[in-house]
């Protein structure tokens, strides 16, 4: 109960941080990995997805992502590691049925997605598994693509 409640103070000062650096150009935080599907260690770090519009530079958005990563590190001790994407990015994997985006499809925390964009991203992995083209195994996270 205690990493829960550590897990939800930490995606709500993600989000805050997030949004008063990119404003409207952030689309989505996510979270996911082993602090999300309850197989974490102490010592785990916390992984974050950060999309945003197209329209801002990969240096802003990798300087934003480092200083959100250090100001959280600091005060959650875990190591925060979010990974920045341009929502161009997470649709062309989407397409390409890339295991590192259909991979959130059981083990994610959607933080942040006023637009919606993330949760289409999930609906469309779930038709894609509805359909037969990918298949995702929940216990080891194995992702197979026809």
């Amino acid at each position: 109960m205690g990493e829960d409640l550590i897990l939800q103070g930490l995606s709500e000062d993600a989000v805050k941080l997030f949004s008063e650096r990119l404003g409207d150009r952030l689309l989505s935080v996510v979270f996911f990995g082993s602090q999300v599907n309850g197989r974490a260690f102490g010592d785990s770090d916390v992984d974050v997805l950060v999309v945003s519009k197209d329209d801002v530079s990969y240096p802003l958005l990798e300087d934003v992502c480092r200083g959100v990563n250090m100001e959280l590190t600091l005060k959650y001790v875990n190591k925060v590691n979010s990974m920045p994407f341009h929502k161009s990015d997470v649709l062309y994997m989407l397409r390409m049925k890339h295991p590192f985006i259909l991979g959130f499809f059981h083990t994610s925390l959607v933080a942040y997605d006023p637009s919606g964009f993330f949760g289409e991203v999930l609906n469309k992995i779930s038709k894609n598994i509805a359909e037969g083209e990918v298949r995702i195994y929940e216990r080891s996270g194995l992702v197979l693509v026809k």
